[in-house]
């Protein structure tokens, strides 16, 4: 049934885009991927040009693709480092717990990123002001997360994957990877964006309804509509035209690969970053094997602690409360959920195709890749086990005393008697006696926009504890403490789906 829906949106999308570039004028989908940051540091990472690529002895990247390359790394970087400033406490609090103390206190301020295009697959902390990201790790990266890509994981769609090169049972090594991510990285970059008339837009669009429909049926679309869908790609690679369909693929494409690559960068990026926070830095010689493996261990629990404060844990522990709340099974979807922390497609994939080794050093190895993720998913687990107990007693007490009440309504339609009309019944949903003083709307300026009417509902005591505080991210706290004071909509928790879905009877 889900694969049916799929399909009927991506036809539609494709109907209405077909509209959209019969239109003179229009702009081709792939213009949009061309001028995005990420897209141009991630195709910088790869070649445009020749036949055959060495990893070990070629370099990929202009100087101006060095300077934009570090630029993005280090913006990415000081995200983690602000999320870092936010929410010390509550990580700290959390690592605690499961016995993770710091060697020195270091403060993160000073580090910052050293990108380099060579061959090795750099990826370490050399001292506590500087972290070494290199070109070759970030490709493996890519390529990790490509990897998940054509194999359809994570909702990635098998039909849209084709235009990477992907068929059913495909052996899926290095050299595959490799050419399947420069083919779309040229074309993108490379192809010329035409517009279509109608005509010329339908054979594009039966083209690839027909490449759905084998799936769909769970069988092989004919191996000419693969023909047809490489010749164009390969086409636009060398500077040929890009088509409205392809064009919209290949941006299917491109987002859903950095979904992907953007979390495993994230991993480990916030992995570096433990090691300095955790006092690892500079490594001392001499240390035992166990020694250093623990500081590997103790660097990855640091990561988690710290995305799970982070969008992806903020979501997963949001999602798994607001089920809660309404008494629904908590069916979330695991490998989603591991996903969007980045660490199983970087070191399921993407360490090893970056050319890392398991080793430490001689005859001292992280811990295998099943038992590494094994034990972050158990981590993960723990530390959103926690939040989601914090978060469910906020959304509880909100849901019962709200600080204030949000419509959506168009209330500025509305004459002046209805709208005191709305704001008494409004009212009646803050769970306080009627006051006989006259309700009146505020309007929202910012996210969620709308209109509210002020409860006198406070934050009670027992959430102001600094062990509770610390459970639900000192941050989030500041932000719900905040909301309640000025009886507005003001924090990142209460958007406004979990708004709406708290109001509901």
């Amino acid at each position: 049934m889900r694969r049916f829906c799929r399909l009927l949106t991506l036809a539609f999308v494709l109907q209405f885009c077909s509209g959209l570039h019969a239109q003179t004028g229009t702009p081709n989908p792939i213009d949009a991927i061309r001028n995005a940051q990420d897209y141009q540091f991630l195709s910088s990472l790869f070649p445009q040009a020749g036949s055959k690529f060495d990893p070990d002895r070629d370099q990929v990247m202009t100087s101006d693709q060095q300077r934009d390359a570090s630029a993005f790394l280090t913006s990415q970087f000081n995200v983690q480092k602000e999320t870092l400033k936010k929410q010390l406490a509550s990580v700290m609090r959390s690592l605690e717990r499961i016995g993770v103390r710091p060697i020195a206190a270091i403060s993160e301020a000073p580090t910052t990123i050293e990108f380099r295009d060579d061959q090795n697959a750099w990826s370490t902390t050399v001292s506590p002001t500087r972290i070494i990201i290199g070109a070759r790790l970030l490709r493996g990266l890519v390529l990790g997360s490509l990897r998940e890509a054509v194999e359809g994981k994570a909702l990635f769609s098998k039909s849209l994957a084709s235009y990477l090169g992907s068929t059913p049972g495909a052996a899926l090594e290095l050299a595959d990877l490799e050419a399947r991510a420069r083919l779309f990285f040229a074309a993108a970059r490379n192809g010329i964006s035409m517009m279509r008339t109608e005509a010329d837009f339908r054979e594009h669009y039966e083209t690839v309804l027909a490449l759905m429909k084998g799936y769909l049926k769970g069988g092989t679309p004919p191996e000419e509509t693969y023909d047809a869908l490489r010749t164009r790609l390969v086409a636009a690679a060398a500077g040929g035209e890009i088509s409205g369909a392809d064009g919209m693929a290949m941006f299917d494409v491109f987002m859903r690969l950095s979904s992907h690559f953007d979390p495993a960068m994230m991993f480990v990026l916030s992995h570096e970053l433990g090691h300095v926070v955790l006092g690892h830095s500079p490594f001392p010689t001499g240390m035992t094997c166990a020694e250093s493996q623990r500081r590997e261990d103790d660097a990855d629990a640091f990561a988690i602690a710290l995305l799970s404060y982070d969008i992806p844990g903020e979501t997963e522990a949001t999602d798994l409360a607001l089920a809660r709340v309404h008494g629904e099974k908590e069916n979330a979807s695991a490998d989603r959920n591991s996903l969007a922390y980045g660490y199983v497609q970087a070191i399921q994939y993407g360490f090893a195709l970056a050319g890392l080794s398991n080793l430490i050093y001689q005859q001292c190895s992280y811990r295998d890749v099943a038992d590494r993720i094994a034990y972050l998913d158990n981590l993960r687990e723990n530390f959103i086990a926690s939040r989601t107990d914090a978060i469910e007693e906020i959304f509880r007490h909100f849901k019962s005393h709200p600080p204030y009440v949000h419509t959506s309504s168009d209330v500025e339609s509305l004459t002046s008697a209805k709208k005191r009309k709305l704001a008494q019944n409004l009212f009646k949903l803050c769970g306080v006696a009627q006051s006989p003083k006259v309700h009146r709307l505020k309007k929202v300026k910012e996210l969620p926009f709308g209109w509210v009417v002020e409860c006198p509902n406070a934050l009670p005591s027992r959430f102001r504890l600094p062990q509770f505080r610390a459970r639900l991210g000192m941050h989030t706290w500041q932000e719900i403490e905040l909301e309640y004071r000025n009886h507005l909509p003001g924090s990142s928790l209460m958007d406004e789906n979990v708004i709406k879905s708290l109001f509901q009877p």
